[in-house]
């Protein structure tokens, strides 16, 4: 699941025995840390922990990760405050049969949930990667053109013809 605000965005995966949720803010990707995080799916709900150690959130209540297990799609609400801050994300955990039968109570597996939820999180940096490969190759192409320009000037200024 992929939820933002206009100040801060998640992603939660589903797997290893618990559902792993990474917060940043939006405009930086700093990640939020040590928050109070509450988890809520239809009549659910639980508080998930701070793990220092990833810099993830991680819920581990039986009833509701049996419910998040469920294939199908799950309406997520992630309420969190962190300091001064606060925020309330919206999201659809979607659980296909292949990821609800997959490693079901195999404990806090930070690797595997948070590995794949660190990418997604950033997700927008593919954006920006895409925007800075496009402003380099432009760069490259003006570089060539004026190089192409500078040779048939000095060339025209030594008499040689084009």
């Amino acid at each position: 699941m992929e939820s933002k605000s206009e100040q801060f965005e998640l992603v939660a995966t589903l797997g290893g025995g618990e559902l792993s949720i990474l917060i940043d803010r939006f405009e930086t990707n700093e990640p939020v840390l040590n928050a109070r995080v509450e988890i809520e799916s239809g009549s659910l709900k639980a508080g998930a922990k701070f793990h220092a150690d990833q810099g993830d959130y991680a819920v581990d209540d039986p009833a509701l990760l049996k419910a998040l297990s469920q294939p199908g799609s799950h309406p997520i609400v992630v309420t969190f405050v962190a300091g001064r801050d606060s925020d309330l994300l919206e999201g659809t955990l979607q659980v296909t049969t292949a990821v609800a039968a997959a490693d079901p109570g195999h404990g806090h597996a930070h690797g595997e949930a948070s590995g794949h939820g660190a990418q997604a999180a950033h997700a927008h940096d593919d954006w920006r990667r895409l925007e800075l490969l496009i402003a380099g190759l432009a760069v490259l192409g003006i570089g060539a053109l004026w190089w192409r320009r500078r040779n048939r000037l000095a060339a025209s200024s030594a008499g040689v013809p084009r």
